[in-house]
């Protein structure tokens, strides 16, 4: 007897009573469009610091000016970009065109000394629903650099920040005040069962204060704070337009490929800053 089977793909599951679509991690932001349709024109100086945190190996790269430009990037000139040539590309607005004004330089015992970075473009990657997006700058360097043991590798290189629509970045803020305002209280509770507990002289108060200060501990970490702390201030985005805020400070890093594909590998941490125009300060001078 032949029997049939009728395969059926869901799409979306449930889960605690909700409806979840499985694939709209993967659907892009209606932020992108409005992205794709502007013309961005920012520019902007990149400091690097290269090296590992706690480590005394640092090197430290300055005066990458560079210009996020309006339309796609030639594709003989852009580095592979983990969005756009990615699993999920429809998340990104696809590799857009950037300008190097000026390479980044550092100082060794030799003078000072720049490091090209060419093949540049940047994409915006921002998944469905999500209150931030990601800028990614990606380039090659045709030769690496070293100072002081750090050590910038040669090939691809990338620099990421955190972007923020206003409304998401504030949903955000006001949620990591109300976890430091828990936290808080949480800490002052702790503080005060660890002062009972070094005061007592009765073995089974110690280990009531001593359990009380462990749940209090406990309750911190449930306020989300470590992961909410690196939400940034008001002080710490600049505008880009469209109504979207780029994060000042990012990280860099680069992949390097392995038996089981491509690895993450950071590099070190980028701070920018608006580029202030040379001829807009004359003027403004008096």
């Amino acid at each position: 007897m032949l029997t049939r089977f009728l395969l059926v793909v869901a799409t979306s599951t449930v889960a605690d009573g909700f409806a979840f679509d499985i694939f709209s991690a993967f659907k892009a932001d209606p932020v992108l469009s409005r992205v794709a349709q502007s013309k961005m024109g920012n520019k902007f100086t990149i400091q690097m610091d290269i090296g590992k945190k706690g480590d005394e190996k640092h090197m430290s790269l300055n005066g990458l000016d560079i210009e996020l430009l309006h339309g796609n990037a030639p594709k003989d000139e852009q580095v592979g970009l983990p969005g756009a040539n990615g699993p999920h590309p429809k998340t990104s607005t696809g590799a857009l065109a950037l300008k190097v004004h000026s390479a980044p330089s550092f100082i060794d015992i030799f003078g000072t000394q720049r490091v090209r970075f060419e093949k540049p473009c940047y994409e915006l990657i921002w998944k469905k629903d999500n209150h931030c997006g990601l800028l990614i700058c990606g380039f090659n360097l045709p030769m690496g650099a070293k100072r002081n043991g750090a050590d910038l590798p040669a090939g691809r290189l990338y620099l990421s920040f955190p972007v923020w629509s206003q409304w998401g970045l504030a949903i955000r803020q006001a949620e990591r005040n109300e976890a430091e305002e828990r936290a808080q209280e949480f800490s002052e509770e702790r503080d005060a069962e660890i002062l009972k507990y070094t005061e007592s002289t009765n073995l089974i108060q110690k280990a009531f204060h001593y359990r009380n200060a462990a749940a209090a501990v406990q309750k911190i970490e449930f306020t989300g704070i470590r992961s909410l702390m690196k939400i940034p201030s008001d002080s710490e985005v600049t505008p880009i337009g469209n109504g979207l805020l780029l994060t000042t400070k990012g990280t860099v890093w680069n992949k390097q490929h392995g038996f089981l594909g491509d690895k993450h590998i950071p590099l070190g941490e980028a701070i920018l800053a608006p580029l202030v125009d040379e001829a807009a300060q004359d003027v403004l001078r008096p």
